[in-house]
């Protein structure tokens, strides 16, 4: 993928390691903020990302309300940045109530490096941040053997092209 950068909104140290290092791994510059108020104020003085990773329960707001306010922000300027979630929420409903608040995709914890390399590769190097090719998808749900953390390697082969 060519150089570009996400924003990661994540509040648990764990997951914020994960998805940064995945997001290394595909070539990706990853920023990785703990809550929603900041989330904002970096989307308000910057443009340089092309994606937002948001955890669905953060600390100050969840990262429903985050989006709301994103998107609204987003009515004034004309511009539309991805908002992807990465939540545990994952209970019949969650997928929508995310979507409703104006998120673009939604993929649930745990996950597999290989989900979040595709999802990166479709939004990301695809080009999808530009808001004629934006459209809303559901990654598939992990099963319970596919979850990455400290104890689950992180494989190479699941890499994009490999």
């Amino acid at each position: 993928m060519a150089n570009k950068s996400i924003l990661i909104v994540e509040d648990n140290p764990t997951h914020q390691r994960i998805l940064a290092v995945l997001a290394e791994q595909a070539g990706i510059t990853p920023f990785v903020l703990a809550n929603g108020r900041d989330a904002l104020d970096a989307l308000q003085s910057s443009s340089q990302f092309a994606l937002v990773l948001m955890d669905r329960r953060l600390g100050d707001m969840d990262g429903l309300e985050c989006t709301r306010e994103i998107r609204e922000r987003e009515r004034s300027s004309g511009q539309h940045i991805p908002i992807i979630a990465v939540t545990a929420h994952a209970m019949l409903g969650d997928r929508e109530k995310c979507l409703d608040a104006g998120m673009d995709d939604y993929l649930s914890k745990p996950f597999t490096a290989r989900q979040i390399h595709q999802l990166l590769n479709r939004w990301v190097a695809a080009g999808a941040h530009h808001p004629l090719n934006a459209t809303r998808h559901s990654s598939r749900q992990a099963g319970a053997n596919d979850c990455v953390g400290p104890t689950a390697p992180l494989d190479p082969a699941s890499r994009p092209g490999t």
